[in-house]
């Protein structure tokens, strides 16, 4: 998975941002790159099959997406992270959230869509 990271080097609490249905992780570096968020760390993925990642295999679900970051962030070790999720990013932060809530501290869901089926094309 491909992610971008920017930021106060290590340490701290990270922002993982995930991005929405045909979008990727470049869709908040202008966020990102606020001033106003410069001592926090920022993680964005591209997930698999967005943007610069590959595809996996098969077709990932919305509760796989979740469970392929929560292995991410623990291979990291990454401390509770705050989440922000936007459109389909939105439902799988929310499920991140509730099904690995030892690894988000916070989580904001921006314009993220109100069900699973609303992640289809």
């Amino acid at each position: 998975m491909f992610v971008r990271e920017l930021g106060a080097g290590s340490g701290g609490t990270a922002v993982l941002w995930l991005h929405g249905l045909g979008s990727d992780g470049a869709a908040f570096g202008a966020v990102a790159e606020h001033p106003r968020l410069a001592r926090r760390r920022h993680l964005m993925p591209d997930l698999p099959g967005f943007g610069q990642s590959p595809p996996s295999q098969e077709p990932l679900g919305l509760q796989e997406h979740a469970d392929l970051l929560a292995s991410w962030l623990s291979r990291r070790g990454e401390a509770r992270v705050v989440l922000v999720g936007h459109s389909m990013g939105g439902v799988v932060g929310q499920i991140l959230a509730e099904g690995h809530s030892g690894l988000v501290s916070a989580f904001a869901n921006v314009e993220g869509n109100l069900s699973p089926a609303d992640c289809t094309v």
